[in-house]
């Protein structure tokens, strides 16, 4: 991202949070503000875990929450681990009120999809 950014080869940039992980997305962020470059938020197939760490990455600095995202790619799993699922209501997904990143885990389902045991 650093080299399409400071060569102007990119007016826009998507964080994904499941590539870079936290500490990589704010450097990215970083950049972009500094550089007045947009920001969105997007996934790559992620679960709902994953969706809800981009949700709450994107939703703790104003750059990154100004935009839409494309975080709804877990609608196409049948299943998944958290004991709530996210809804999404009028094209949004709530930050949960939870530690971490808000995720909940089934531990239920964990223990029917464990491949370990």
């Amino acid at each position: 991202a650093s080299r399409e950014l400071l060569s102007g080869g990119a007016n826009a940039i998507c964080i994904k949070t499941a590539r870079s992980g936290f500490t990589e997305a704010t450097e990215i962020l970083v950049l972009c503000t500094g550089l007045g470059v947009d920001v969105t938020m997007g996934n790559q197939i992620d679960t709902q875990v994953g969706s809800l760490a981009t949700v709450t990455f994107g939703a703790a600095h104003r750059a990154s929450s100004a935009r839409a995202g494309e975080l709804s790619n877990f609608l196409d799993m049948s299943d998944d681990l958290l004991a709530d699922p996210i809804e999404i209501l009028d094209g949004r997904i709530s930050v949960r009120d939870l530690p971490g990143v808000g995720a909940e885990i089934d531990e239920d389902k964990l223990a029917h999809y464990r491949t370990d045991s």
